[in-house]
């Protein structure tokens, strides 16, 4: 179940696997330091966090099952199965994989800056006045496309 939860998170958040590293160590670093969870499922399901899994607590991993239980009833488009297969292998490897490979160590808040730049979304207000330590950007470009961030004090 732990992967799946994992793989739900890389899956909701992104269809591209490089950002599925970087996601998924954020992921990581929150069960790592019990920070909203200390399994991935209860991370994946903590309230607000992830909006494309829940905006509300979703104890019984409902929407994560009903994703999974669509891939293994074969209804899934053939493109979206290839993505949930490598997204499951992806959460595996980084479960497994020693914590020296963190390319975002002690990052557990992330953001995806093209959504909050169309002007459909607000900006994240725990975000406001900081500095993302670790950026991703678009290939052969300056513009960030994810920023993640450690530890914030929300009040």
């Amino acid at each position: 179940d732990e992967e799946i939860c994992l793989a739900q998170i890389l899956f909701s958040e992104s269809k591209n696997k490089t950002h599925w590293v970087y996601l998924g160590w954020s992921a990581r670093n929150r069960v790592d330091l019990n920070f909203r969870g200390h399994t991935y499922c209860k991370v994946a399901n903590w309230p607000s966090q992830f909006s494309a899994i829940s905006l509300t607590s979703d104890p019984s991993h409902t929407k994560i099952k009903t994703i999974h239980r669509s891939y293994l009833k074969g209804i899934l488009s053939s493109t979206d199965t290839k993505l949930w297969e490598s997204a499951i292998q992806v959460g595996r490897t980084i479960i497994t994989a020693d914590s020296v490979l963190n390319p975002v160590p002690d990052a557990v808040y992330f953001w995806y800056i093209p959504a909050y730049e169309s002007g459909n979304i607000n900006w994240p207000s725990w975000a406001k006045g900081k500095v993302a330590p670790y950026v991703l950007r678009k290939p052969n470009s300056k513009d960030v496309i994810w920023a993640f961030y450690r530890q914030i004090d929300i009040a």
